[in-house]
């Protein structure tokens, strides 16, 4: 009976003790404090100028945030259908297969889309918007539909909160418990510590954009590598530049100017692209396309380092060094709409005798010529 008596007394014991765990774990669990709001990166931008936001100190937290759609095609009634929340959708063409959109976390400009073989094209295009919804955020989309096997007749498509574009074609892949019945799209964007935002009217004849320049701070100097444009009234997305990242000691504008670069009346951006040793600063640069109502990336423009607009002639000046002792000075002009050099002027040291060694070439016909020699004291 003893004995009977202290292996209960120590069953006990160690039974209490266990309980005690893991009511101190659940209590140091509970006093997590969970704020959603404070994980965000923000920006204030004024109506007539730019904005600089720093992120808040638990920003890395929302590089963690799960951004991302699901698709899955099935022959069976997908169990979210018995949810309430569920969006039940009716497909193009009548049929007993379904279409399972799963949205983990949130979607914008949601749109399915009537599609239509072109036979000029020889391409699907698309006929016309059937359904649109603004906003889903964690929810489940359903669409009851046939997936043919030959020429698709619908899609979806939705935007990121960045403003990215995405589509889904709806038809025949292999349905049923298989890899590529089920289609993933991760939205999750980079987190940058810098977010510029610049208000700016490109011509009087378009609404107001907004520029956001997405970058961080690299010690003293500011790297950038994507501008989203939208319209400011509404936020209507316009478009996303996407380029390498850039190097700057601009801490205000992050390098970017938007300027009429072609002088057709319509604002251009250029953004800087390294901080050179000598002072020939180069920059990426987009001229804004009237047709497609889009900014196009402009190579030609990428060899005219250090740029200086003459509105009153339509020329650019762009000053150089070459090394420590020769230095230029270069007009250039569009000609059949490619910004040509016309005019340089060469200066080049001549420390023993002290002056300048200046060559003035010109654009005679399709070639540079020189045009004047002379000196002038350093």
């Amino acid at each position: 009976m003893k004995f009977i008596a202290i292996m209960l007394i120590l069953v006990i014991s160690i039974s209490s003790s266990g309980c005690t765990g893991n009511t101190a774990t659940k209590k140091v669990n509970s006093e997590i404090p969970i704020n959603s709001a404070s994980s965000t990166v923000s920006a204030t931008v004024t109506p007539t100028g730019t904005s600089i936001s720093e992120p808040s100190a638990s920003s890395s937290n929302v590089s963690n945030t799960q951004e991302e759609v699901t698709i899955k095609a099935s022959y069976e009634k997908p169990l979210s259908l018995e949810d309430k929340n569920t969006i039940i959708l009716d497909g193009l063409l009548k049929g007993e297969e379904y279409i399972e959109v799963i949205v983990t976390g949130e979607i914008f400009g949601f749109e399915q889309i009537a599609l239509v073989w072109d036979e000029s094209k020889s391409e699907l295009v698309e006929k016309e918007t059937v359904k649109s919804i603004e906003k889903i955020e964690n929810q489940t989309l359903v669409i009851k539909t046939y997936q043919p096997e030959g020429i698709p007749t619908e899609k979806i498509k939705w935007k990121s909160k960045s403003g990215k574009a995405y589509e889904y074609i709806i038809s025949e892949r292999s349905l049923g418990d298989t890899d590529n019945s089920i289609s993933k799209f991760d939205m999750k964007e980079s987190r940058t510590t810098l977010i510029i935002n610049t208000n700016e009217k490109i011509n009087p004849s378009l609404p107001e954009f907004t520029f956001s320049v997405y970058g961080e701070k690299k010690d003293d100097l500011y790297s950038a590598n994507k501008i989203v444009i939208k319209k400011s009234p509404g936020n209507e997305f316009v478009q996303e530049l996407n380029f390498d990242a850039t190097e700057t000691p601009d801490d205000k504008k992050l390098g970017l100017e938007i300027e009429d670069m072609n002088f057709d009346g319509y604002k251009d951006i250029r953004i800087q692209q390294a901080l050179p040793a000598a002072p020939n600063v180069p920059y990426y640069y987009w001229l804004w396309d009237k047709e497609s109502a889009k900014y196009i990336k402009n190579i030609e423009l990428e060899k005219i380092t250090s740029p200086e607009l003459d509105f009153e002639n339509k020329t650019i000046k762009s000053s150089v060094r070459d090394n420590a002792s020769t230095y230029y000075e270069r007009i250039y002009k569009y000609i059949g709409g490619i910004p040509t050099l016309i005019s340089e002027i060469e200066k080049v040291a001549d420390t023993d005798k002290n002056v300048w060694n200046i060559t003035v070439r010109e654009l005679k016909g399709k070639e540079m010529k020189v045009v004047k020699k002379y000196t002038e004291p350093l």
